[in-house]
């Protein structure tokens, strides 16, 4: 798949998301704790690579939550095949966050979380920021490190995710 329909599939997800998610009703704040859930979608770059994030964060409870997310970054072709090589790109991962909002007392439009991701690249730490502008939708930055990787050995191939930071902002859609 080449850059150009990378980008259109991204398009066409993230809009299809948005129109799904419109009319949902949705709470104030950036973290409600229990049952909250958001959808986010945004710009990543890894070590220097240029990518994209999709994900889901649910909360369980007043300061925990747990989520699934998928990274994709946009690669060099292989100079042999000339093909992207999609095993590289991809990042599947799940991670659970403690919320820091009630124990910092901050304004409910702001949620500071921090918390341990692993995927099918990588084991992470992560810290990031949400901020609500009303009721659905509002913005996040995180950064994250990579220290350990999950699947495959430096011998295969090199991993596009170990030991690099990871920093990603978009748009977060409650509901």
């Amino acid at each position: 798949m080449n850059r150009e329909n990378t980008l259109f599939v991204a398009r066409v997800c993230l809009m299809s998301l948005l129109l799904w998610l419109i009319g949902t009703r949705a709470s104030a704040q950036a973290f409600d704790g229990d049952a909250d859930l958001k959808a986010y979608a945004g710009y990543l770059n890894v070590g220097g690579k240029s990518g994209f994030e999709l994900g889901m964060d649910n909360g369980f409870t007043d300061y925990l939550s747990y989520g699934i997310q998928i990274d994709y970054l946009l690669v060099e072709k292989d100079p042999v095949t000339h093909e992207p090589d999609s095993h590289k790109c991809f990042d599947v991962s799940g991670h659970l966050n403690y919320h820091w909002s009630q124990t910092l007392k901050l304004p409910p439009m702001f949620d500071i979380y921090t918390g341990i991701t692993a995927g099918s690249s990588v084991v992470g730490i992560h810290s990031g920021l949400r901020y609500n502008f009303g009721e659905v939708v509002g913005i996040y930055g995180e950064a994250q490190y990579n220290p350990i990787r999950t699947f495959g050995s430096n011998s295969d191939y090199p991993s596009l995710y170990k030991q690099k930071l990871s920093l990603s902002a978009g748009l977060t859609l409650s509901f």
